[in-house]
């Protein structure tokens, strides 16, 4: 999902480009949101040569679309998306677009199941034949 970003360092003055990090450092991708429903989980992809990639031991945090990982190795890195369960992602096909006029319809029957028992409750009692007194707030 998203991108392939490289990620890469030198040493300066020498220019040497870095290969293995000393320490882990940690790395953060933010991919964009796609709206196939719930039912995919998010992972780092690495890769040094760009035609093999290998995921990442990594964490997903889906409220802020990002994936973090620590890596040891600088290089091509990308989200990768799978679905996960045994069932596969959904296709384009009409049924979520039928499960939605479904809902629709429901919801348009209850709004008028409603509509029909607040009408259909007895009327307020008429007021009394008395007229209110009228109340004068200056005087006292």
């Amino acid at each position: 999902a998203g991108n392939v970003i490289e990620v890469t360092a030198t040493y300066e003055p020498s220019g040497v480009p870095v290969g293995d990090l000393r320490t882990r450092g940690e790395l953060g991708l933010v991919y964009p949101l796609l709206f196939q429903g719930v039912g995919f989980t998010d992972t780092m992809l690495r890769s040094t040569d760009e035609r093999s990639w290998s995921s990442l031991p990594s964490d997903d945090a889906i409220a802020q679309q990002s994936v973090h990982a620590a890596v040891g190795r600088l290089g091509f890195v990308a989200v990768g998306q799978s679905p996960v369960g045994p069932t596969a992602p959904p296709s384009g096909s009409k049924g979520t677009r039928n499960g939605s006029v479904v809902i629709g319809i429901l919801a348009a029957l209850v709004l008028l199941g409603a509509v029909w028992f607040l009408r259909r409750r007895s009327p307020p009692p008429p007021p009394s034949g008395r007229p209110r007194p009228a109340v004068d707030p200056w005087k006292e």
